[in-house]
């Protein structure tokens, strides 16, 4: 899509109905703390707006309790905010580790054991916070964010916060009941993104993390927006002597979807297969910098979801997902190109940027 902090955040307009979910929390001090770690500002916006759904759900073992504060979302893309606490002052960090995610039949949705990534998605590299990606075979894919610069913070409170972002890959919608099994948490991921802040951890306390193991179960109703997203349709532009289309862009609460039709470079008659696809012999500050983005009139980013895009060989289309800007309201919004792909041809060509008025 961080414990994501996130969803505290920031204005410090925070409602007090919001507010008053998180106990024990220095309302001007730790939610703008919080929030302003995670990596969807959209999401703020929407805490910051009161539109999110209060669950205010609490279940301790192993003197660990785990808050579902809120849930922010579609049935698209889901955020599912928490809080965690502990009164052992043996634990210094703690982070969402062993979990499913299940319906009301009990199908999973998602294994935080069966399906972790160790490869972080482009956007939420470099991010402060610490990431856990999952991928299911379900369909799905989850992000779990946590409160950065997490050990400093969490030692001073003993309480952190987090966002379990559940992402729809191929348009299966997310269920509106859902239930949250933990069965362990840990001071450090050890994933190759996260790497040095496992050895900072070791190197700090003179151990290895701690897995606390137990049983702290949820069910939740995750009852998604139904509104009708804003749409904009067939809108034509060129770029590096290629026509493209957008065929369609709708802005739901916590996503844009997209889907981009591909043209030929009509000098050399090559096919356009793509809009920015990362590519092994670019630097990771290249690739970042080249993936096309959305923009408003006020500077604000909403860069590819989590879930990024994919290639119809058949139509020469490429769908994309984005940040959303739905609670941000913009009067402008643009779409910002700056690479293609080509085939026949080398991996991706560089372009001067093209910037696309959407609305």
């Amino acid at each position: 899509m961080a414990a994501i902090a996130i969803f505290f955040t920031a204005g410090i307009n925070c409602s007090l109905s919001f507010a008053s979910t998180i106990n024990n929390v220095p309302i001007v001090s730790s939610i703008a703390q919080a929030l302003q770690f995670h990596y969807d500002k959209n999401m703020i916006s929407a805490v910051n707006q009161s539109d999110s759904q209060n669950v205010n759900q609490t279940v301790s073992d192993n003197n660990i309790s785990l808050t579902i504060n809120s849930i922010v979302g579609d049935d698209k893309d889901k955020f599912i905010l928490y809080t965690l606490k502990s009164s052992d002052k043996k634990i210094k960090n703690l982070l969402l580790n062993s979990f499913t995610i299940t319906d009301s039949n009990n199908n999973i949705i998602v294994d935080s054991n069966g399906f972790r990534s160790q490869i972080l998605p482009v956007t939420l590299m470099d991010q402060e916070g610490d990431f856990l990606s999952l991928n299911s075979s379900k369909d799905y894919k989850v992000i779990v964010s946590s409160l950065g610069d997490s050990i400093k913070d969490y030692a001073d409170t003993g309480e952190t916060y987090g966002s379990i972002e559940i992402i729809s890959l191929n348009n299966t919608a997310i269920p509106d009941k859902l239930n949250l099994e933990v069965s362990s948490f840990t001071e450090a991921y050890n994933m190759t993104y996260s790497q040095k802040k496992y050895a900072d951890f070791i190197s700090k306390f003179n151990r290895e993390p701690m897995n606390i193991k137990g049983n702290w179960n949820l069910s939740i109703k995750a009852a998604a927006k139904t509104e009708k997203p804003e749409e904009y349709n067939n809108i034509k532009f060129s770029a590096n002597n290629t026509d493209l289309e957008i065929r369609y862009l709708k802005i739901y609460p916590t996503h844009i979807e997209a889907n981009i039709k591909l043209g030929m470079d009509k000098t050399n008659n090559s096919q356009a297969w793509g809009i920015g696809t990362n590519h092994d012999g670019a630097s990771h500050t290249d690739n970042y910098n080249r993936l096309p983005y959305l923009i408003d009139e006020n500077g604000n980013k909403y860069m590819l979801s989590p879930s990024n895009f994919s290639y119809n060989h058949e139509d020469k289309s490429v769908k994309a997902s984005f940040q959303s800007s739905y609670y941000r309201h913009p009067k402008h919004l643009y779409l910002v190109i700056s690479r293609l792909n080509y085939s026949p041809g080398p991996p991706y060509t560089n372009i001067t940027p093209v910037k696309i008025q959407i609305k």
